[in-house]
């Protein structure tokens, strides 16, 4: 069961009923896409910033806290996770300037379809060419289960997952 929690600069997050009274004890809010707090004079060399979701799980060196469904605002502990950055890229929202609506597919206009790629390790790879942009998200989809496995992050309406990688 969670329950919500209000910011102090207007809506709430969600949280488990076990965090309600850690949560309760301070006032937080909510910048660029993070809970958060900050204790001291909110001078920068004075102040340090808490984040909700890595203080509930006792985070406090270099790994990073990923919200699982994308959404910054549900710190209920089954949607929270403990990864490295890489892993947190993966699971990354779309760019605003991504014209396909599909994260890895880009409209190839010399060759006059849709193209399906996929970076590993700083390198990208070729998934291939596609007539509908549906076609080239499948392919980029089965790619990213097998290379980024649980941080895929990707949408998956329709699309058979036990396929091999094409």
């Amino acid at each position: 069961m969670s329950a919500k929690i209000s910011l102090s600069n207007g809506g709430f997050f969600l949280v488990d009923e076990e965090d309600v009274r850690m949560a309760m004890c301070y006032r937080w809010n909510h910048y660029k896409g993070r809970v958060r707090r900050t204790l001291g004079s909110g001078k920068y060399k004075n102040s340090k910033t808490v984040y909700f979701a890595r203080e509930i799980l006792g985070v406090n060196d270099y790994r990073v806290v990923d919200h699982i469904d994308g959404n910054p605002l549900n710190n209920t502990r089954a949607n929270l996770r403990i990864c490295t950055i890489r892993e947190n890229g993966f699971n990354r929202k779309l760019y605003a300037n991504n014209t396909t609506g599909y994260r890895g597919v880009y409209w190839h206009k010399r060759i006059g379809q849709f193209q399906a790629t996929i970076r590993v390790s700083g390198k990208a790879f070729h998934l291939g060419y596609y007539h509908k942009p549906e076609e080239a998200h499948k392919a980029y989809c089965l790619a990213a289960d097998k290379y980024y496995g649980d941080f895929a992050g990707v949408k998956r309406e329709g699309v058979n997952v036990t396929t091999e990688t094409p």
